[in-house]
């Protein structure tokens, strides 16, 4: 994975956190049909049953169709996801195997595009999302490999950044070394090495403290 700095312009910002808004409402309502279904009925819904009835939400609702399908059927996989998790830890035997759970607003901040497709979705220095344009976006390292998904994550401090899922990134072992090393981590010392050699602490938190 290649993580990286995005700068959405204002407006920008505000669709990506509607879009978050909506696709979290979206992960609930399917969280919920897949429960009550299993509850009521003992039936199955599965990933696929939730993407077929999408574009009959998107008829209902019509601010969904302006989200991209991709970002729609990405906060359905997330879901699926979970429910792979819990069915995994109830067949090894897990005590609390942790059922899927409604996610609220500050425990919903990802939206997922995990079918990119052939063309990658970088243009220069920004990325180009559906139905939302072109993001800037700091490329402090080049990405790697075939990207074939995306993770637009947004932190607390409402900073947004992107992830890309690479396949098939070259390989780059470390030159082989004869010399073995014991390494302590300490106070005064950040690192002291089996060789007697001393690393001063650099106090990054100290340094950061504001005026």
């Amino acid at each position: 994975s290649f993580r990286y700095r995005l700068y959405p312009t204002k407006a920008q910002a505000a669709t990506l956190t509607a879009w978050l808004e909506l696709t979290r409402e979206l992960y609930n309502a399917a969280l919920q049909e897949r429960r009550d279904a299993w509850k009521k009925k003992h039936v199955s819904v599965t990933k696929f049953d939730q993407m077929r009835v999408l574009p009959a939400v998107r008829e209902v609702r019509p601010e969904f169709r302006d989200i991209p399908i991709v970002v729609l059927r990405g906060a359905l996989r997330r879901l699926d996801k979970a429910f792979q998790g819990f069915f995994r830890r109830v067949k090894a035997g897990a005590a609390a195997a942790g059922y899927p759970r409604f996610k609220a607003r500050e425990r919903y901040q990802s939206l997922l595009l995990d079918d990119l497709g052939p063309k990658s979705p970088l243009v220069g220095k920004k990325v180009a999302i559906p139905l939302l344009g072109t993001v800037n976006v700091k490329l402090h390292r080049p990405v790697e490999g075939v990207p074939k998904a995306l993770r637009l994550t947004r932190d607390a401090g409402g900073r947004w950044f992107a992830t890309f899922a690479c396949v098939d990134v070259p390989a780059k072992p470390l030159p082989t070394c004869e010399a073995d090393a014991g390494i302590d981590l300490g106070l005064n010392a950040f690192v002291a090495l089996s060789d007697g050699s001393l690393e001063g602490n650099p106090r990054v938190a100290r340094g950061a403290r504001l005026p």
